[in-house]
């Protein structure tokens, strides 16, 4: 991910007058840097050699789709804004690509309002995954940290705790945790911290048990 203001997005469409287009109205209706590319292979290259934010590709072309280029995105790029940009339009397209985990996808419109809308849908994406980007990091240096750490809300209920702080001990009442730095998620049937308490004083690891085919963590208070 780039650390310049402007998001730098990689476009890829096989049709040169349809390219030029679109590189045109990125161009003028945002500050976005538009590196471009007839062959998808191409757009790959540029992804994993330079700083990119968002790749916007067209669906049908010769050397791989756009789903097939999705897919290797997803593969090598993790969670990177890839937004399908095409004039295929069918359910079945927009099937593959929502399960390859497209960020978006839209249908190529002879008008300025389509390229708006792009542009609009690529500042979301890069937006939000950028956001994303900084809380890993965030979180990776409070895991590093080695000692118990917590975030609360204004009722006492826990919104983020570390690894360290999971260590800590007791085994009587469930209380929600919410989020945690791995992405697993814990129930909430608790009632918050008790106000005489500590969280570092009443907080331990739970179970760990599968459920709708995710992890989730039970986390419990010894009051």
């Amino acid at each position: 991910m780039t650390t310049s203001e402007s998001p730098r997005v990689v476009y890829a469409d096989d049709d040169a007058a349809l390219l030029d287009l679109g590189e045109t109205y990125l161009r003028k209706l945002s500050s976005f840097e538009v590196p471009t590319c007839s062959d998808p292979r191409v757009a790959l290259d540029i992804v994993r050699d330079s700083d990119i934010d968002c790749v916007v590709s067209d669906y049908d072309m010769p050397a791989m789709t756009g789903v097939e280029l999705l897919e290797t995105v997803r593969e090598d790029h993790g969670s990177l804004p890839l937004i399908l940009f095409t004039g295929k339009g069918s359910e079945e397209v927009a099937s593959d690509a929502i399960s390859a985990g497209v960020t978006d996808y839209l249908q190529k419109q002879p008008s300025s309002e389509q390229y708006e809308l792009l542009v609009n849908r690529i500042e979301n994406s890069v937006s939000e995954h950028r956001a994303t980007r900084r809380a890993e990091r965030y979180e990776t240096v409070l895991e590093a940290l080695g000692y118990p750490v917590y975030v609360v809300d204004e009722r006492g209920r826990f919104e983020y705790v570390n690894d360290a702080f999971v260590d800590h001990g007791g085994s009587e009442v469930t209380v929600t945790v919410g989020r945690t730095h791995d992405g697993f998620y814990v129930e909430d049937d608790g009632d918050g911290l008790p106000d005489d308490r500590s969280p570092e004083e009443c907080f331990e690891a739970g179970v760990s048990e599968h459920r709708d085919g995710g992890l989730t963590r039970r986390r419990r208070l010894n009051f």
